[in-house]
This record gives structure tokens, C-alpha cells and sequence, in this order.
């Protein structure tokens, strides 16, 4: 499918109001990026299967999602409870943010986003109430089939209902969000999304969370996604406290399994025959981007962030944990010390994929190090 996409935008809402029985999208920032992923789908020049059928599945789902998430809002907006100081792990993708975050979600003084909150937000329900919540059991449902059909997505990231994930599952509900174009030949909708103030996409991220957080008040917020890594001047105006874990790999380590992963999860997408070796070289470009304007964000904050390699999160990560809290005033007590060591105990290895001399889709390591010879990962 060469074109189509951005002349369904009206049945696609229309759609929404018709399986929800709402009509308030709110912002109208979200219309902005959406019309423009719709426009950069119809000029990739992809061949999308089905005429583009699960693409445009995925975003009238979020278009659903979105119109519930204010419905559940709404009543609450004057009373939702303030998010002070959350904790964000950053970094580029594969570099043990998913393992970071759930290790300090173990700690009882803190709270996380789960896979199924984030995918339909509300107010977090007592943990024994999940297993007879019929949007638990949805979820659960959900990630089965996707661990049929792409058993290498899910063996890379491993997802479960009740296990923290990326802060994507909200964001892209308003369509101003990096997850959509790092591995997508949709470079126009990336310009547009690198140009823009995001502030209001944020906004109604921040409202997401302290809907799901109103039982959780006391608890201080972990979050992780990279895909805000570009993107952190505008998260930074919405969360001005935010502390910033900031995850780090060799370059010629971490993007062979970006591609990898990437390679599995456009066959669910636009089906067979992805040329990869090209689509590996722009993934690159985008990573290179990315990370640059990371860095810069970093060097106009650092009180913000705290640097912590991979290498030695894998390590000791109850001493990374340890010198994360005291760079950021966090005590730890007994308690959180006896959790995250439980944590570890039953979950630490085999984060992110190993270092290996025979890269994929003609990636070169030297060519790699050479051009990321500014980062030093």
C-alpha cells in the first residue's frame, strides 16, 4: 500500500466513537501527529500487507485508548494526586533499561508503570484484584498471541501483564512519540517530531499516570522508555524534578540487537521482504540523532541525570541500585535492600544481548565506534 493512510483519519475516529460511545479526544495536539504519521506511511513507499490493516488497527486502538483514558480522567482531574521527582531510566534501546526499571520497581517505596495499566489506564486496583480484572485477563490474552506469532520479539523483551513496561503504551495515544519512526522509513513524520514542542503529548502522559497512581500517592514513580531519549526538553518542561538513570552500552553491542529485534517486528508489520541491510543503516541514522540530542540535553541538565554503564549494572546491581539512590538523596532502607536483593536473586541475567564479531545486515563494528566516537557507551 503506497498511499491511503491519512484518508481514513475520519473513519478512524469515527470508529472509535462507535466502539467506545465517546466523542472527547481532548488536546487536539494528538490530531497534528497523527495526521503526520499518516502522511509519512502514505509516502514511505512500503508495500504494507492487507492494505495496511494492522497499522491502522494499531492506531484505532489508541484512538479507542484514548478516548476511555479521559473518560477515566475527567472525574478526577481536580483531586489527581501530584508526581514528585519520578525516576526515569533512559538510554538507547538495549542497554538494560527493562531490567533496571523492574529491579527498582521491587523496591516498596516505588511504584511503576505495569504492562496492563499502561496499555488501559485507571486507578491501580489491590494486586490480589488483578487476576479476576477482565482488562488483566485481556492483557494477558493479548501478549499470549503476541508470543505465538513473534515468539523472537517476546524472547527479546519479555513482556507480562504485571511486569513494568515502556511509557510508549500512553505516549502513543497522542501520536508524538519516537517508538513510531526508529525503525520505520517514515523520516517526515521524525522531522516533524524532532521540530516540535511535545509539551502537551506529555501533559496528558503525566495525567495517565496519576490516574493509575491515585491509590499509590505516597510512592515515588519509575519509569522507563527509550524512546524519550530525543525527546527529553519537552519531558523535562512537564516533569521539571524528573531523576534521570542514563543507561549505557558500546555502540557496536547495542545495535546489532536493535536490528534484530527490529528485523522481528517488521515481519508482524509489513510482512516479508524487508530489505534490512537498508533498514539497518537507517536505524543507525536515527540512533545517531537520537543519542545526540540526548547528550545535549544531558549537558544542559546534569544535576538530572546520573551515567551508569550496562557493564557495571550486570555486574553488581544492587550497587549500581545503591549509587543511583545516593547521586539522587533516596535512602534505602532495609526493607527496599531485602526486596531488590530478593529481585535479584530470582531475575538478574541474561540482560540484553550479548557482544558477538559477526554483526548483522553488513553493521560493521569499527565502521560503528568510528562514527559514535563521540559516545562512549
Amino acid at each position: 500500500m503506497r498511499s491511503g493512510f491519512l484518508a481514513q483519519e475520519e473513519r478512524l475516529h469515527e470508529d472509535a466513537i462507535a466502539a467506545t460511545g465517546l466523542s472527547d479526544f481532548g488536546d487536539i495536539c494528538y490530531r497534528e501527529g497523527l495526521r503526520q504519521l499518516l502522511n509519512a506511511r502514505d509516502e514511505s513507499g512500503v508495500d504494507y500487507p492487507q492494505a495496511g490493516a494492522p497499522i491502522l488497527g494499531m492506531i484505532g486502538q489508541l484512538l479507542t485508548t484514548r478516548l476511555v483514558t479521559l473518560e477515566r480522567i475527567r472525574p478526577h482531574r481536580a483531586a489527581l494526586p501530584q508526581i514528585s521527582r519520578p525516576i526515569f531510566v533512559i538510554g538507547l534501546p538495549r542497554t538494560g533499561t527493562t531490567a533496571m526499571q523492574r529491579l527498582l520497581m521491587a523496591d516498596p517505596q516505588m511504584q511503576g508503570l505495569e504492562y496492563w495499566l499502561g496499555a488501559s489506564p485507571k486507578q491501580r486496583p489491590p494486586r490480589h484484584n488483578w487476576p479476576q480484572d477482565e482488562e488483566f485477563r485481556a492483557c494477558m490474552d493479548q501478549l499470549a498471541q503476541m508470543e505465538l506469532f513473534a515468539p523472537l520479539v517476546t524472547r527479546m523483551h519479555p513482556m507480562a501483564a504485571d511486569k513494568g513496561e515502556e511509557c510508549r503504551l500512553i505516549m502513543e495515544q497522542s501520536f508524538g512519540h519516537s517508538s513510531f519512526s526508529l525503525v520505520a522509513p517514515i523520516r517526515r513524520y521524525q522531522d516533524w517530531l524532532f521540530s516540535s514542542d511535545l509539551t502537551p503529548h506529555y501533559t496528558h502522559f503525566k495525567e495517565a499516570l496519576q490516574l493509575i497512581g491515585m491509590n499509590d500517592s505516597a510512592r515515588t514513580w519509575v519509569l522507563k522508555c527509550p524512546h524519550h531519549a530525543p525527546q527529553m526538553d519537552s519531558l523535562l518542561r512537564v516533569f521539571p524534578d524528573a531523576r534521570i538513570i542514563f543507561m549505557h552500552r558500546p555502540v557496536e553491542e547495542l545495535i546489532p540487537s536493535v536490528t534484530q529485534l527490529a528485523a522481528a517486528f517488521l515481519g508482524m508489520v509489513e510482512g516479508a521482504g524487508v530489505d534490512m541491510i537498508r533498514r539497518a543503516a537507517m536505524i543507525v541514522d536515527n540512533l545517531d540523532l537520537t543519542l545526540r540530542r540526548l547528550l545535549a540535553t544531558r549537558a544542559a541538565h546534569p544535576d538530572s541525570f546520573f551515567d551508569l554503564t550496562m557493564e557495571r549494572f550486570v555486574a553488581d546491581p544492587l550497587d549500581a541500585v545503591e549509587a543511583a539512590y545516593a547521586r539522587f538523596g533516596i535512602p534505602l532502607r532495609d526493607e527496599s535492600r531485602t526486596a531488590l536483593s530478593d529481585w535479584i536473586s530470582h531475575n538478574h541475567g541474561g540482560h540484553g544481548s550479548p557482544a558477538t564479531t559477526t554483526l548483522p545486515f553488513n553493521l560493521d563494528a569499527g565502521a560503528l565506534r568510528e562514527r559514535f566516537s563521540y559516545y562512549l557507551g
